[in-house]
């Protein structure tokens, strides 16, 4: 069965105990903590999505993306090899439209690697003075909310756009790998909320004397498991530099 909100309810309430748990914790409170969670989790984990359009005329193309983009994280634009742009060797051309070069010495064949750097810093220089250096621009819609993507090209060029939606709210379409930190998570809020309403008090009247409230103790414990959570996936993020202890 594919994980969802009420999958993540029930074994949150079968977890804290469910003798107490609809009682301190009510359906809206935990909702609003799944909420919380899905917040914190996409900061760290975004849901990526890619959008592509083709640039087919010279000149400036807008294109709109879907009204599910929440933001671009990175718009790649890759430019057909335009010969009549240069005159020269197709390889000043390749440099020129920002295809990899791979460098090797043989026998027959060698490539001054320094000239190959000096020699596109020179050609994109020239290139942006006649106004035939692609380029993009993105910005959001204060009013729509929706999201444009310019490109500006003197040949057909094909743009990939990296962009971000929202999850699911229903959290269908959450990473396999990732469901059990988001559990842990929102046990681990959940077991701070209770704390903080138990912390109120020492101890509650009950039938023949009084009981002992453990607020104080919940309460840390669960501040402890949610650092040690936000540590782990914080340490998983791929756009950081490596961390050496």
């Amino acid at each position: 069965m594919a994980f969802n909100r009420d999958i993540l309810k029930k074994e949150v309430k079968d977890r804290l105990g469910s003798d107490y748990t609809p009682i301190e914790l009510s359906d809206d409170a935990l909702n609003g903590i799944i909420s919380q969670t899905l917040r914190i989790f996409a900061r760290y984990k975004p849901l990526i999505r890619h959008e592509n359009f083709t640039a087919s005329v010279p000149g400036v193309n807008t294109f709109d993306l879907p009204e599910d983009v929440t933001g671009i994280r990175h718009v790649e634009l890759m430019p057909g090899i335009a010969g009549a742009l240069n005159n020269g060797l197709a390889l000043e051309n390749a440099l020129l439209s920002g295809v990899p070069m791979y460098i090797g010495t043989g026998t027959d064949v060698t490539i001054d690697i320094s000239y190959l750097h000096y020699r596109r810093l020179w050609l994109k220089q020239v290139s942006r003075e006649l106004a035939s250096d692609p380029d993009t621009a993105y910005v959001k819609d204060p009013v729509t909310g929706i999201w444009t993507v310019y490109a500006f090209c003197t040949a057909p060029c094909w743009l990939d756009v990296t962009c971000t939606i929202e999850h699911d709210e229903n959290l269908t379409n959450l990473e396999h790998d990732w469901t059990w930190w988001f559990v842990e998570y929102v046990i681990a809020e959940s077991k701070k909320t209770i704390g903080e309403a138990r912390s109120k008090f020492d101890s509650i009247p009950v039938a023949g004397g009084r009981m002992s409230m453990n607020g104080a103790a919940m309460k840390q414990e669960a501040e402890a498991k949610i650092a040690q959570l936000i540590n782990d996936i914080q340490g998983s993020r791929v756009d950081m530099f490596p961390r050496w202890a």
